[in-house]
C-alpha cells in the first residue's frame, strides 16, 4: 500500500509523501512544483533541526490534505501543512507556533524545454521602469515561471516571501518561501496561467523562433537614416567595408538596404521603368544581386526593404493582371495598392516578387508600407475580390504567404509602428518596428523609448522590439544623447541598426558602438507594460551566469536639465539584503559600496550606467570595459581558487582592443601580480591586457594573503 496521500480537483492535484514529508503539486498531469519540504525552522534566535519533527497525523479527502508535525519540546510544539485544491489552483497553508519562522523549499518547473524557453517574470504592476535579464535571473519580485513556447506560466502568490533561484548544477529553478516572524499562519497559492501575453495584448500569440537565422537581434548599418535617397551601390559597399574592418569582430552582422532602391523621393509614383521588381539601375548599375554578393563576402547578412502592398509604378505583373490593383491613388509610398484578398496577388505576385528578392541574394527583409495597404483594403473593402474576408484576416494571409516564401528561419521585420502592424501578425514576424522615425531627440523619446516601454513584455518572447535606427551623429546628438540611445538598446537586448555614415562618425562615437556590440539575448521580466513619468527611466538588467549574479542599472535622465536621482536597492532594483559594489561604466569610476541605495547626478539627457555586484570577502571583479554589460558579453568562464589564490578569467576579446578589468581586493588579500592601483584605501585595482588576436583568452590573476 502506498504511503502517499493524494487529493485533486479538476486539473489540479497534490501528492504528499509521508515517508519523506515532501509535497508535489501538479496541473493537468504534469508537475509544476516538486519536493516541497520544510528546510529550516527558527524560533527567535534558535535554529531547530526539521529532522527532529515527525509526521504525527495526516489524511486526505477530495481536494484536501492535512498533515501535522510534532516535536517533544517546550520551544516549538507543532506545525501543520494544509493543502486545499480547487479548479483555480492549489492553496498551501502553513500553521506554526507564533514567533516561529519556517522556510519551505522545493523546485518549481514549467515548460517542455525549460532550459531554453522558461524564465521568471513578475505579474505585479510595478514602478515606471524596465526590468530585463540575461540568463535565468530571478528576484523576489518574480512570482511567475513563464514558458514562451506555450504562453503560459506557473504562478506562486507569496509576495516578497517567495524567492526563486536557478540551480546551475541541477538545471532547474529552486525556491524558498519564508513564513515570517510571528506569522502564526501563512498561505501561498500555486496556479497555472494560460494565454498570458495573448490576453494581455489581445492578439494571436506565437513564440519567437530561436532556431532561426538570428538567435539574437541583428546589428548593422542601414541606408535610410544615414544616406537617405542618395543610397547607391558605392556608398553601400563603402559602409559595408568600413563595418567589416572596424565593427565586425565586435559583433556587427547585417547590412540593410532600405526603400531607396526603387524610390527616388516621397512622390509615390515613378515612370522611368523602376519599380518594386526592377531596382534603380543608376543607383545600382551592377544590380542588387552584385551588392548582396559583396555584402556576404564581407561576412554580413544582406537585408532588403520591401513594400509589396503597393507599387509606385505599373510593374509588369500589374500590367498583365490589372485586376490585382484595389486602388490607384498617389501616396508617399506608392500609387497602385494591391487587393490583399485577390488570389493572383497572394499566389502569384508575392511568390514571384519575394522569390526575386531571394534570387538577388537577400536573406532578411524589412516589410514596410503594410499599414498603408491595410488602410486601403479597409477603406475600399467592398471593392475587394473577396469582401467576406476581414481586413485583418486578409492581412494575416498576406504575411503568412510572405513567411512561406521567405522560409521559416529567415528574418522578417514588420515596419509599421501601429498597434495593428505590431500585433496583428506578431506570430508570423521575427521583429516589429514599435514606433515612428527617431531622428530628433524628442522623436526618439516619444517614438523610441516610450513605445518600447509599451511593448517590451513581448520582446524576445513573441518577437523582437525594434525602436528603429541608433543614430549617433553630431547632427542629432550631443555626447550624452548618443550614449543614451546606444545604452538603451543594449541593456534591453534590442536590435542595433546603425543610422549614420560610418566613416564620418567621430572615433568616440565609434567606440560607443563597440561597447554596445554584440547584441545580447535579453528577455523581459515583467508581463505588464509601463508608462513613463517623463522625468527619468530606470532600466534594471539582471545578469545570471554560472559563475556570478549581478545587475547593470541604467538611469536615463529624460529631462533637458541636470538632475539627481536615487535608486533604492530594495524598492527599485529588488535586490536581496547585502552590501553591493557600484561602478560607473560611462565615467569609468568606482563609486564605493552601499547596502541601501545608489545616487546619480546626470546632465541633460544623460544615462548613468552602474554595475551592481554583491561584495564578497575575497578578490572579485567589479567591472570590465569590453561591453556595457561589464562581463556578460565577453566572459566565457570565471573561477576563484582559494587554495591557489587565483582568479582565472576566460573572455572573448578583440585584437588591439585593450581589456581593462577592475578588481576589488579586500583586507586580508593583496595582488601578487603587478596591478594598477585605482583606490588603495577602498581596495580597487586594474588589470590591463592587450590581445594580439581576436578570440578567447584565458587570464590568471594571482593574489596572496596579507
Amino acid at each position: 500500500m502506498s504511503n502517499k496521500l493524494y487529493c485533486s480537483y479538476g486539473d489540479y492535484s497534490a501528492i504528499l509523501d509521508r515517508d519523506t514529508g515532501t509535497l508535489d503539486i501538479c496541473e493537468a498531469g504534469g508537475k509544476c512544483m516538486t519536493g516541497v519540504h520544510v528546510a529550516k525552522l527558527y524560533y527567535k534566535d534558535m535554529v531547530i533541526d526539521p529532522a527532529d519533527f515527525t509526521l504525527s497525523s495526516s489524511g486526505s479527502s477530495v481536494g484536501r490534505i492535512v498533515a501535522n508535525w510534532t516535536r517533544q519540546s517546550e520551544v516549538v510544539s507543532f506545525f501543520k501543512l494544509s493543502v486545499n485544491v480547487n479548479d483555480t489552483g492549489v492553496e498551501v497553508i502553513l500553521t506554526a507556533d507564533p514567533e516561529c519562522t519556517v522556510d519551505l523549499c522545493g523546485t518549481v518547473s514549467w515548460g517542455a524545454e525549460s532550459d531554453k524557453h522558461t524564465f521568471p517574470m513578475s505579474s505585479v504592476e510595478n514602478a515606471c521602469h524596465l526590468r530585463s535579464a540575461i540568463g535565468p535571473a530571478a528576484s523576489y519580485m518574480d512570482d511567475m515561471l513563464f514558458d514562451r513556447l506555450t504562453d503560459s506560466a506557473v504562478r506562486v502568490s507569496g509576495g516578497k516571501r517567495y524567492r526563486m533561484r536557478y540551480d546551475w548544477d541541477k538545471k532547474c529553478y529552486g525556491f524558498t518561501l519564508t513564513t515570517g516572524i510571528k506569522a502564526g499562519e501563512r498561505r501561498f497559492r500555486v496556479a497555472v496561467a494560460r494565454n498570458v501575453m495573448a490576453d494581455r495584448y489581445h492578439f494571436q500569440y506565437g513564440p519567437i523562433n530561436k532556431d532561426g537565422d538570428y538567435q539574437k537581434p541583428p546589428a548593422g548599418w542601414m541606408t535610410w537614416y544615414s544616406v537617405g535617397f542618395d543610397a547607391c551601390e558605392k556608398n553601400v559597399l563603402e559602409n559595408t567595408q568600413w563595418q567589416a574592418k572596424h565593427l565586425k569582430d565586435y559583433g556587427a552582422d547585417t547590412i540593410w538596404i532600405d526603400w531607396e532602391w526603387h524610390h527616388a523621393d516621397y512622390a509615390g509614383i515613378r515612370e522611368d521603368g523602376v519599380d518594386s521588381l526592377n531596382p534603380d539601375p543608376k543607383k545600382y548599375p551592377n544590380g542588387l544581386d552584385y551588392v548582396a554578393k559583396k555584402i556576404k563576402e564581407c561576412g554580413f547578412v544582406p537585408a532588403l526593404w520591401i513594400g509589396y502592398t503597393n507599387d509606385p509604378a505599373k510593374n509588369e505583373f500589374i500590367r498583365e493582371n490589372p485586376e490585382v490593383v484595389l486602388r490607384e491613388e498617389i501616396g508617399w509610398c506608392g500609387t497602385y495598392y494591391y487587393d490583399f484578398t485577390h488570389p493572383k496577388y497572394l499566389n502569384e505576385f508575392l511568390p514571384m516578387a519575394i522569390g526575386r528578392v531571394k534570387d538577388w541574394g537577400f536573406e532578411a527583409i524589412k516589410y514596410d508600407t503594410i499599414w498603408d495597404g491595410v488602410e486601403k483594403n479597409e477603406k475600399f473593402h467592398m471593392d475587394c475580390y473577396d469582401p467576406s474576408v476581414t481586413t485583418k484576416d486578409a492581412f494575416r494571409a498576406m504575411i503568412a504567404k510572405t513567411r512561406e516564401c521567405m522560409g521559416e528561419n529567415a528574418y522578417v521585420l514588420s515596419c509599421s509602428a501601429t498597434p495593428g502592424g505590431v500585433l496583428w501578425a506578431a506570430d508570423l514576424f521575427d521583429a516589429a518596428r514599435v514606433g515612428g522615425d527617431t531622428f530628433e531627440w524628442d522623436e526618439y523619446v516619444e517614438q523610441g523609448v516610450l513605445r518600447v516601454m509599451r511593448y517590451y513584455p513581448l520582446h524576445n518572447v513573441c518577437l523582437y522590439n525594434d525602436p528603429d535606427n541608433v543614430i549617433l551623429s553630431e547632427q542629432y546628438n550631443n555626447d550624452a544623447q548618443a550614449a543614451s540611445r546606444a545604452y538603451f538598446n543594449t541593456l534591453l537586448g534590442l536590435p542595433m541598426t546603425f543610422g549614420d555614415v560610418l566613416p564620418e562618425l567621430p572615433e568616440k562615437r565609434v567606440d560607443l558602438l563597440r561597447r554596445c556590440l554584440p547584441t545580447m539575448d535579453v528577455h523581459p521580466m515583467d508581463i505588464y507594460d509601463h508608462e513613463s513619468n517623463k522625468r527619468h527611466l530606470i532600466t534594471n538588467l539582471n545578469v545570471e551566469l554560472p559563475w556570478e549574479s549581478y545587475n547593470v542599472v541604467s538611469v536615463l535622465n529624460l529631462q533637458q536639465k541636470n538632475c539627481r536621482y536615487e535608486v533604492r536597492l530594495d524598492g527599485d532594483l529588488y535586490l536581496d539584503p547585502g552590501v553591493y559594489h557600484l561602478y560607473d561604466f560611462g565615467k569609468k569610476r568606482y563609486l564605493g559600496c552601499t547596502d541601501t541605495k545608489l545616487e546619480v547626478e546626470l546632465g541633460s539627457c544623460e544615462s548613468g550606467i552602474i554595475a551592481v555586484r554583491r561584495r564578497l570577502d575575497r578578490p572579485q571583479i567589479v567591472s570590465t570595459n569590453r561591453h556595457v554589460t561589464q562581463g556578460a558579453a565577453e566572459m566565457e568562464n570565471l573561477a576563484w581558487s582559494e587554495g591557489d589564490l587565483t582568479l582565472a578569467l576566460t573572455a572573448k576579446l578583440v585584437a588591439g582592443d585593450e581589456y581593462v578589468v577592475t578588481l576589488y581586493v579586500p583586507d586580508g588579500y593583496a595582488p601578487a601580480d603587478e596591478l594598477a592601483v585605482v583606490d588603495a584605501e577602498q581596495g580597487i585595482y586594474e588589470y590591463r591586457f592587450l590581445p594580439a588576436e581576436t578570440g578567447s583568452h584565458t587570464l590568471t590573476l594571482n593574489f596572496k594573503k596579507s
